[in-house]
């Protein structure tokens, strides 16, 4: 926590969910998933461990140069799955608990154990935590089960069905929501709403980035009835070489939902969530060049443990480089 900045600036965190490919179905955990590498217009089912990986964002000097992310945690997340031979009654409550324990639900308690060890820091207490996820954990599991001074910054659909907050003060009867609201993608292509720009470390170099910020959300399907701000991002402008006509890129719609701080500006939430790549670079890491989840165990507790090892292993070298 120390390496994350100055005492009053915010920690940075990021999570992110992993496939460990196997043959074997009777290696404890194993179980068909979607191949994450399946072409888009066919998917595919590969077996496998899923795992939960946890990272804190280290800044690695300066802004002109991207964090680092630290892994802290790697956490085995198998699906609950009803035994052979089960009755039609014990498949129903297998069905029923896998509403109540599933990857965000996992993904949340992890959450809140990252915010209890910050508390147990020297001045970790008053430190906001700026959690980044991607649109698969944009559920209610994991959303409405924020830790306290945490906010969460996550990718949001074009079509999401928006609402306008309602104060509890206001809410009459079952009446939880105002409104509905236009889309992400309406409010982008509002031209009357202003744009703005900011400079950030953006695909290896600082680049312009455009934004727009609406208050006063709600996201029904995702965080209930919880106030949420939305950020617009514009699609940035590229060329695939030096005279060629300008390309563009998917715009991004982010929401964010905690406490709202005047020292944190909107340029460190859409960097913060921008920094979530690098998970990604754990992963090809930690598996295509460490080996992690190629050794052959079978037994209950190695299974999660091994791979646990390995990770930590991979994340002493990162701060050993880091601080060396």
């Amino acid at each position: 926590v120390q390496l994350s900045g100055p005492g009053s600036a915010p920690v940075f965190s990021v999570q992110d969910d992993t496939l460990l490919r196997k043959r074997g179905r009777r290696i404890p955990g194993t179980a068909y998933a979607r191949d994450p590498l399946s072409p888009a217009f066919h998917v595919n089912l590969v077996l496998g461990q899923r795992f939960l990986q946890t990272t804190l964002l280290v800044p690695t000097g300066g802004p002109e140069r991207p964090g680092r992310s630290i892994p802290i945690s790697f956490r085995h997340t198998p699906p609950l799955k009803a035994p052979r031979g089960a009755t039609p009654q014990q498949k129903a409550a297998v069905k029923e608990a896998r509403k109540y324990h599933n990857l965000c639900s996992i993904a949340a308690e992890e959450l809140a154990l990252l915010r209890t060890h910050l508390d147990e820091t020297p001045g970790g207490a008053q430190r906001l935590l700026i959690h980044s996820v991607d649109g698969g954990y944009a559920k209610k599991s994991f959303l409405t089960q924020l830790p306290a001074r945490t906010s969460v910054v996550f990718r949001l659909r074009k079509d999401a069905r928006l609402h306008a907050y309602l104060p509890p003060l206001s809410r009459l009867g079952r009446r939880k929501y105002g409104p509905a609201l236009p889309t992400p993608e309406d409010f982008r292509q509002d031209e009357q709403r202003p744009w703005q720009t900011v400079k950030l470390y953006v695909a290896g170099q600082m680049r312009e980035v455009s934004f727009n910020v609406l208050e006063g959300e709600c996201l029904p399907r995702g965080a209930g009835d919880r106030r949420m701000r939305l950020l617009v991002i514009k699609a940035a402008g590229y060329r695939s070489r030096k005279g060629s006509r300008l390309l563009y890129r998917q715009p991004a719609y982010l929401g964010l939902i905690g406490p709202a701080s005047p020292a944190v500006e909107d340029r460190v939430y859409i960097q913060s969530y921008i920094g979530r790549w690098e998970i990604e670079v754990n992963h090809h890491e930690e598996k295509d060049e460490l080996g992690i989840g190629q050794a052959q165990v079978w037994n209950g507790q190695s299974v999660p443990r091994t791979p646990a090892l390995e990770v930590c292993c991979y994340a002493a070298l990162l701060l050993s480089s880091i601080v060396t």
